[in-house]
């Protein structure tokens, strides 16, 4: 066997260091991947060992590649992929602060019907936060409707805590209490205390009885509880206009949870032992996957060369074959591992999608 030609071996030169360069090698733009680096590999190192840190490293470094994020599912609002070792950092839903306790009650003393229309007009022209302000800083006669006009004008100006705090307020005797309920509910799996939420919706007695049963599954889902699902999706009509689209997302997501075979880690790591990166494909990272074959397949067939040319002890060789051998075990471990990375994140998208379908028609029945 011949060494490779000069064209072959500037042919595998430009596929590594162009198509496959980790942003953080290159350095034309900066990694695309939260913590950096150097806070990841110590923290792997602390929770699993240098062994673990290494390879987790080596793998993180072939998926931080153009290719390799070229079709990723998993960047955030900020373009970044965040997680640490142990699969993706859990993505909070952002809650908005107001300085409430600065505002001082001013003006003429008045009552709450006089100006309820234009509460309604500013939440519902998008100026909530104004409603806000405009409610705390005005000298209102203490009433279920003005704790009420706080509770929503908070929750639509997303200040979610603060909200479902003024929600609680609410009484059962009140016209308002029902949709307080309800929206106090959502106010509390967005803030992920579905413990609270459940207990909202549990108390409810009302007549919007699939409406309860259409929350309580959803919160379920969120909860991982499957039996309660169960129970809760008996109720499911799947005729109303409000609810037949939720009731059915619902469905497939406990399918897809439930009863779906999950993929097994063992298996992707025994493919990408076989090819790297074949076990990536197994998860669905097509892109990780091309990235890992052409990082190892370069590095390999460089050592391969530099090993017929100039033999096994050279410096080169080793280097190459150094380089070759961490990206293969990398591959293998995070293909271990991707299939937790894949189901951690597909939970957290199916989250959102459950979020969503609990508000909406929340706030359509209750206007």
């Amino acid at each position: 066997m011949k060494p490779f030609p000069q064209f072959k071996k500037l042919i595998l030169s430009i596929c590594l260091l162009l198509s496959a360069a980790p942003f953080s090698f290159a350095q034309l733009s900066p990694s695309r991947f939260a913590p950096s680096y150097g806070e990841f590999f110590k923290q792997a190192w602390k929770e699993k060992g240098p062994i673990t840190a290494i390879l987790a490293t080596s793998d993180r470094l072939q998926r931080d590649t153009r290719i390799g994020l070229a079709s990723s599912h998993y960047l955030r609002q900020d373009g970044r992929v965040h997680e640490d070792i142990f699969g993706p950092i859990p993505q909070k839903q952002p809650v908005k602060s107001f300085a409430l306790e600065s505002l001082s009650p001013s003006g003429e003393y008045r009552y709450m019907s006089e100006d309820e229309d234009f509460i309604k007009y500013l939440i519902g022209n998008g100026y909530s936060s104004e409603a806000v302000c405009y409610l705390y800083g005005s000298n209102f006669a203490p009433s279920d409707s003005l704790d009420y006009y706080k509770a929503y004008s908070l929750y639509s100006a997303g200040a979610l805590d603060r909200a479902a705090k003024e929600y609680s307020k609410i009484l059962p005797e009140s016209s308002y209490y029902e949709a307080s309920l309800f929206f106090g509910s959502v106010c509390d799996t967005y803030l992920l205390d579905y413990d609270s939420a459940s207990q909202r919706i549990q108390s409810y007695s009302g007549d919007q009885k699939e409406l309860k049963a259409y929350e309580l599954a959803g919160i379920s889902l969120l909860k991982n509880d499957a039996d309660s699902y169960q129970a809760y999706s008996k109720d499911f009509t799947y005729s109303s206009y409000l609810f037949s689209e939720g009731e059915k997302i619902f469905d497939e997501i406990y399918h897809s949870r439930f009863e779906e075979k999950r993929k097994s880690p063992l298996m992707a790591a025994t493919l990408s032992a076989l090819i790297p990166g074949l076990g990536k494909i197994y998860t669905g990272a097509y892109g990780e996957a091309i990235s890992s074959f052409l990082l190892w397949g370069c590095s390999t067939a460089l050592a391969i060369d530099n090993g017929l040319k100039n033999g096994a002890g050279d410096w080169r060789t080793i280097i190459f074959s150094s380089i070759s051998s961490l990206l293969y075990l990398g591959n293998i471990y995070g293909s271990y591992i991707s299939v937790g990375l894949y189901y951690d994140y597909l939970e957290d998208a199916q989250n959102s999608t459950i979020l969503v379908n609990l508000h909406i028609p929340i706030r359509t029945v209750f206007k």
